[in-house]
């Protein structure tokens, strides 16, 4: 797919994946323009529009500082709560759900009117091998992207005639990255692929 001259939003494009995606986008071609809560000084140094935006504090004035036409969205914000399942209160169980569901659900209906002014579009959402795989320990972040995959699916049927593609993508490094920096314990799980994807 040709990025050139494209506009791209990713949310929470300032550290991890979502920064070198738009690194890469941008070598690409692709005008990106990144919204996080803080700008960070390797994605300034990108020189990348940065939208100040705060997914669990909405604030859709952020739209106003879009191009009117997009031609991509790529959706980053997670997180790397991992503990034990009677541990975990419910209000932990929605505050996971804010960030990785609601947040989604909101930047794409603030963004749904640009996207559907592109010739094409995509949206590219992040969901886990845990919403999939048994993981201990995985239980919020299962729950809260099982959630995702379901709503990937949705939105790429229902959006499929205005030609807007809606994937998830579960990259298995995440959780790899989670663990290493989590004091839970581990077991040994057999490889998985490279991504698993949902949607069209």
């Amino acid at each position: 797919m040709p990025f050139k001259d494209r506009n791209i939003l990713i949310i929470g494009g300032t550290s991890g994946i979502g920064l070198q995606t738009a690194r890469l986008l941008q070598e690409k071609g692709a005008n990106v323009l990144i919204a996080s809560r803080q700008q960070s000084e390797e994605a300034e140094a990108l020189n990348l529009e940065h939208l100040p935006l705060d997914v669990l504090q909405f604030d859709n004035t952020f739209v106003d500082a879009l191009p009117e036409v997009l031609h991509g969205l790529v959706y980053c914000p997670g997180s790397i709560n991992l503990r034990p399942f009677d541990r975990i209160k419910p209000e932990i169980f929605r505050n996971e759900f804010e960030l990785n569901v609601m947040g989604a659900v909101q930047v794409l209906q603030c963004v749904m009117p640009r996207l559907k002014k592109a010739d094409s579009a995509s949206v590219v959402l992040f969901s886990t091998v845990a919403a999939r795989v048994g993981m201990p320990y995985h239980t919020l972040i299962a729950t809260a992207k099982g959630a995702v995959q379901g709503l990937t699916v949705a939105l790429a049927a229902e959006y499929a005639s205005a030609q807007i593609r809606v994937n998830a993508i579960a990259p298995p490094s995440r959780i790899h990255h989670w663990q290493n920096h989590c004091s839970v314990p581990r077991r040994k799980t057999k490889p998985q692929a490279s991504a698993i994807l949902w949607g069209v």
